[in-house]
């Protein structure tokens, strides 16, 4: 699981966590909404954040984020997990009236809280 948030494209602070294992620096235990607080969100005007995960995580990390101050034009998702044939054709990806092959994969959050996942 995997929350990125950057404010310009010389600073990015990246939260990857996993589920069991051993904490090092790179890998942080446990859930990633446990260390949104960590975040550098001094900029928050300038800051964009992209998070990556299932669909339970990406829920629990928009609300933290939300609560951080950001608004729902500055919170990208990912749903390429969703995508198959990658043109369109199989129907897999379709969230709505969108496609996550087509459309996608990333969405803003404010254009993608409506799709049913």
């Amino acid at each position: 699981m995997t929350l990125l948030t950057c404010t310009n494209s010389e600073r990015q602070n990246l939260i990857t966590t996993l589920d069991e294992g051993e904490e090092d620096e790179e890998f942080h235990l446990g859930l990633v909404t446990a260390h949104i607080d960590k975040l550098d969100l001094s900029d928050l005007a300038n800051t964009q954040a992209i998070v990556v995960g299932p669909p339970i995580m990406i829920k629990f990390a928009v609300q933290a984020l939300l609560k951080e101050g950001l608004t729902k034009q500055q919170i990208w998702v990912d749903y390429e997990r969703r995508m198959a044939c990658a043109v369109g054709k199989c129907g897999h990806c379709r969230m709505g009236e969108k496609y996550v092959c087509i459309d996608g994969p990333v969405f803003r959050f404010d254009e993608a809280e409506h799709l049913v996942d």
